[in-house]
């Protein structure tokens, strides 16, 4: 259960840092027109991209040192036997319900930042899920 927790946290505080780069760069760019098209980057990619690799650096890590099935390349897809795997499948179910349902209720047409924020709430609310799932199912099976 520790590497659901670490790997849905990472994703959790992931979202909203790509969310603020790509409204950054949507405020900061300037206005499109027939000759020209430009984005500006912000600080906010900046730190994105030191919180990618500093995210990576820490994966890596756990998988090294604490060894509990935890692999960088299939993250919180990892199980180490039948009861974990069986958990991830019940938890993607319920995941993949959340993202359905955020995406009928959200209206495309709306401004870009409004899109990106909704997203970005989306992914948040849907990793919350996938972590919350792993760890009552993980609770409750125990018994």
């Amino acid at each position: 259960m520790k590497k659901i927790i670490f790997e849905q946290t990472g994703n959790i505080i992931t979202t909203p840092l790509i969310a603020f780069a790509m409204i950054q760069s949507i405020l900061l760019s300037p206005k499109t027109t027939n000759n020209s098209a430009s984005i500006t980057f912000g600080d906010g990619w900046f730190i994105l991209i030191i919180w990618s690799i500093f995210f990576l650096l820490l994966k890596y890590c756990y998988q090294k040192y604490l060894k509990d099935g935890y692999q960088v390349t299939t993250g919180e897809l990892s199980t180490a036997d039948e009861r974990e795997q069986e958990i991830s499948h019940f938890a993607l179910k319920k995941t993949y319900q959340v993202v359905m349902f955020f995406l009928i209720v959200t209206n495309i047409t709306t401004l870009s930042i409004f899109i990106i924020t909704m997203l970005s709430a989306m992914l948040i609310v849907s990793f919350s899920t996938y972590l919350i799932t792993w760890i009552v199912y993980e609770l409750t099976s125990l018994d």
